[in-house]
């Protein structure tokens, strides 16, 4: 019988070790855990007024700080730190600022394990793709009710940018009826259309110009006249908010029909309505979500030439040196990253991944002890077939310095067969400690592990 004593201060719990000189194993030999200690380490992050700045710089002339929750994070409740920061990032998009047109920020933990925060941009198309209509014509580059019906709706399937995007309109030919854009929680695969599901947007009446603004289902009076065939009609994510604004002919400034608060997470999807004869011809255009079905890119169709005032913004790109910057290391740390200030070189997109694993252990009751590089006989129903599992060892309780740990001795060695059925030397051996899920562990300081292992007939 051998014994082997391993020793390791990987913090994912990897135990790879070299020996001197080469270690016999004869065919069909058996292995046991005779002892395993060590301690990992449960994180927690404390968000409170020292450290709850968040700063996004999308160029040298633009820059926009925000703040997050005061809240404790550890593994339990992680999920909702991530889902805040891409709340918060999303919310630094505005429609003015041309650079962010289009744009979706997004934070999570990609297939290595390491948290990645990035954003993506979609420009304008002027014709719905990936949607569902009913009883409405498009032809070039209008849209109309169908011959012989009074009614018709396009809503796209795919909704629009978290960050901040658009869906615009400009009423070409005026005669009867009215005129919908705006913005559904409903996606109109699974709903029909209807007025009460338009969370937000604008209602133009075709033969006064009357606008009304939209607000859960509700089309009120604005006060606000529009009979200009070159007006565009705007509604828009941006800074946070719902904005639905009138850029007016001859007019130096957008005319804000209704702002109301948005929480940058819940999806919208752009909707166009037509109501009237189908002698009334609209123009659109809008922008969906960069994460949504991949789409053709094209040009915006509305044509704002004859605009003397002010023009809707279009989208820029602004090659340029871009960071998110965290008021304490602490966050960042956190996350895996090992500076507070995450730089991009000069780029039109910002993409950054973070320097270490994303590890965080919410207390175990239980480990799992797996060899690596060697076969045992030994199966596990979690992954529904064979896997090297050595021994299931129990966990010490979680202490007031947030950590948890073994220390553990076998009190009855079980030996597993090794499924070597020729004679091995061995110079190096590898196994890892796992979570009783499979996840990686953090371990503190070192790990140290005893080995038995056996001939076949002993």
């Amino acid at each position: 019988m051998k014994l082997l004593r391993l020793v390791s201060d990987d913090k994912t719990g990897i135990f790879d070790v070299q020996f001197n000189e080469e270690i016999t194993i004869t065919p069909n030999s058996k292995m046991a855990l005779h002892s395993l200690s060590f301690e990992q380490l449960i994180r927690q992050l404390v968000i409170d007024s020292d450290n709850d700045e968040i700063t996004i710089s999308y160029s040298n002339a633009l820059s926009i700080t925000k703040k997050l929750t005061h809240k404790t994070y550890t593994a339990d409740n992680v999920d909702f730190l991530l889902d805040e920061l891409k709340q918060v990032l999303n919310q630094t998009g505005i429609i003015t600022n041309t650079n962010q047109i289009g744009i979706e920020w997004n934070v999570e933990k990609n297939q290595k394990n390491k948290i990645q925060i990035y954003y993506k941009k979609n420009p304008s198309l002027k014709e719905f793709k990936n949607s569902k209509s009913s009883k409405i014509d498009y032809a070039s580059g209008l849209y109309r009710v169908s011959a012989g019906a009074t009614n018709g709706y396009i809503a796209s399937t795919d909704y629009m940018p978290l960050g901040c995007g658009y869906i615009r309109a400009q009423c070409r030919n005026r005669f009867d009826g009215n005129v919908i854009i705006g913005l559904s929680i409903f996606n109109p695969d699974n709903e029909p259309y209807q007025l009460g599901n338009i969370k937000y947007g604008i209602l133009i009446e075709q033969n006064t110009g009357l606008c009304k603004y939209i607000n859960n289902g509700v089309a009120t009076s604005s006060g606000i006249t529009s009979t200009d065939i070159n007006d565009v009609f705007e509604v828009a994510i941006s800074g946070g908010k719902i904005v639905c604004n009138l850029y007016r002919n001859s007019q130096p400034a957008a005319e804000n029909i209704l702002t109301v608060g948005y929480d940058n997470n819940t999806k919208l999807y752009p909707y166009l309505n037509i109501t009237g004869g189908d002698s009334n011809r609209v123009a659109m255009s809008y922008i969906y979500s960069p994460f949504s079905n991949t789409l053709k890119a094209q040009s915006e169709y509305i044509d704002t030439s004859a605009l003397v005032g002010v023009k809707p913004p279009s989208r820029t790109n602004i090659d340029s040196i871009q960071y998110v910057e965290f008021e304490s290391i602490e966050i960042a740390e956190f996350l895996g990253f090992k500076n507070k200030k995450l730089e991009t070189q000069k780029t039109t997109e910002y993409n950054t991944t973070a320097d270490d694993l994303f590890l965080l252990n919410s207390y175990n009751d239980s480990f799992i002890v797996e060899l690596l590089d060697l076969k045992l006989d030994s199966y596990d129903t979690q992954k529904k077939g064979r896997v090297n599992i050595l021994a299931v060892v129990p966990s010490a309780e979680l202490n007031e310095n947030l950590t948890s740990g073994v220390v553990y001795e076998a009190s009855n060695l079980l030996f597993i067969n090794l499924k070597n059925y020729q004679e091995l030397q061995l110079r190096n051996l590898r196994l890892r400690v796992l979570q009783r899920d499979f996840t990686p562990i953090n371990l503190k300081g070192l790990g140290v592990m005893c080995l038995l292992v056996k001939d076949k007939d002993e």
